[in-house]
């Protein structure tokens, strides 16, 4: 799949998942790092589920995660990759052309970021 054709996907993608919820919880990834108790807290209401003192906590968990980067939830929080994307900011410039602004009001940032 091309990046152009892939940044058309996430934008349809991210469209459907703000008309269906309302908003769409998106914070930098160094954010999480901050407060995960706060943030966990805010996907909680958007889940529409009660808010858990373990959900502040998910490295803790020894049960099955249900999600692609299992390996990294166990690895905890951290920031050890944090703005590795700018290696690959030339590659990734179409990809970032092909997004419609309206979901992604955050693009501006990208592009300046590189």
């Amino acid at each position: 799949m091309r990046l152009v054709d892939k940044a058309q996907e996430n934008t349809l993608t991210r469209g459907l998942i703000q008309r269906r919820r309302g908003g769409l919880l998106a914070p930098p990834y160094v954010e999480l790092n901050g407060d995960l108790a706060q943030i966990s807290g805010q996907v909680a209401v958007i889940c529409g589920v009660d808010w858990a003192a373990e959900m502040a906590h998910p490295v803790d968990s020894t049960g099955p995660y249900m999600a692609a980067s299992a390996i990294q939830l166990r690895q905890g929080m951290h920031t050890r990759s944090g703005g590795q994307w700018r290696q690959h900011a030339e590659m990734l410039t179409p990809f970032v052309q092909a997004l419609d602004p309206g979901p992604w009001p955050e693009i501006g940032s990208w592009v300046t970021s590189a």
